[in-house]
């Protein structure tokens, strides 16, 4: 017969709290100084879970929405595609299901078969699976790996000075998996508007690069704390003004939509511009009116869910689409854990 494996040295977290519970009881400082804190902050946790999960389910829900060739630019609010935007087409503006790639990558594709699509890729997060699983799900790299039928990640093939997979790399694999796949939908994840920026006025200033340049810079000083922030630490402790940031991220998104262009006016079928998330510039999150940089996730704001959603070719006939059993692909040998930590350090992730 088998023990049990819950006994009095191994208790289950409702006996440890009863046990906490029957030794401070009357010790009017540990309900002022522990209980009630604790209490009230798992209170409010289950509030904002609660907000987020209903903000959540009101976003597209994209493996089934209308498109066969679905372009998703990474970190591209709303605002920003309507000031810089030159593709014609009926554009609307829709929630995400994500406040970060982690988590629309989640929404839209964890535990999900979409075979009848090819996923041209230039973020390494499809690859991070402990990024991208459920919270408390222990899970491998792979674990998107049966979603689609085909995955091409471009980001192993980045640009060594940018750091970053350039916007025409993007679009050449994705005509390309257009000629080798024409009966599968494809989705095409552009990495900009998101930084490493590539124009001039951006690298020239260091905005963005927080971990190569200034990484070099920081090594001869000996500061070496300060390579532990991000871009958007960078410019919440105002290392550089909002302006020049937000300029890099327009120059980004200026330099990108010509390919995507590129793409509207040579693949068949419904083609739809849109993004993964958009980002915070200190606004304060609902419920508890929590100040954002960036894109974390587990946040429903108007300024990281509200994305465009750009019909490129409203009057084009669908393609016909076959759903198909996941191809076998090689992983190359830098394909570890390593390689992808690398690239999510380039793009400000880790």
């Amino acid at each position: 017969m088998s023990e049990s494996s819950t006994s009095d040295d191994d208790p289950s977290p409702v006996r440890e709290v009863a046990a906490k519970v029957s030794r401070n009881y009357r010790d009017p400082e540990w309900w002022v100084g522990n209980a009630l804190p604790r209490g009230r902050a798992k209170a409010l946790e289950a509030v904002d879970r609660a907000y987020v999960g209903i903000q959540r389910r009101r976003g597209v829900d994209a493996p089934v929405a209308d498109w066969d060739n679905l372009l998703v630019l990474d970190a591209c609010r709303y605002d920003a595609s309507r000031a810089v935007d030159p593709i014609d087409g009926d554009l609307r503006r829709v929630r995400s299901r994500g406040s970060a790639t982690s988590e629309w990558l989640r929404e839209n594709s964890y535990d999900r078969t979409c075979h009848d699509t090819v996923y041209v890729t230039a973020s390494p997060m499809h690859s991070a699976g402990t990024w991208v699983a459920p919270p408390g799900v222990d899970a491998s790299p792979d674990v998107l790996a049966d979603v689609f039928h085909d995955v091409i990640e471009l980001w192993r093939d980045s640009d060594p000075e940018l750091r970053t997979t350039r916007p025409e790399t993007v679009a050449g694999a994705a005509l390309e998996a257009a000629e080798r796949y024409p009966d599968k939908r494809l989705l095409v994840h552009f990495m900009q508007p998101h930084y490493p920026f590539i124009r001039p006025y951006a690298r020239e200033r260091e905005i963005g690069t927080a971990g190569f340049a200034r990484l070099r810079r920081l090594a001869e000083t000996g500061e070496l704390e300060d390579d532990d922030r991000d871009a958007w630490e960078l410019l919440r402790d105002g290392e550089y003004g909002h302006e020049p940031f937000e300029r890099a991220c327009r120059e980004n998104l200026d330099v990108t939509l010509p390919h995507v262009q590129r793409l509207v006016d040579a693949l068949d079928g419904r083609t739809v511009v849109t993004s993964d998330h958009g980002n915070a510039f200190g606004g304060r999150a609902p419920p508890f009116g929590e100040r954002l940089w960036g894109h974390p996730p587990g946040y429903q704001t108007a300024a990281l869910t509200r994305v465009p959603w750009l019909v490129a070719t409203p009057g084009a006939d669908r393609r016909e689409t076959v759903a198909e059993p996941p191809v076998e692909t090689e992983r190359p040998p830098d394909a570890g854990d390593g390689a992808v930590a690398e690239r999510l350090r380039d793009s400000g992730y880790v």
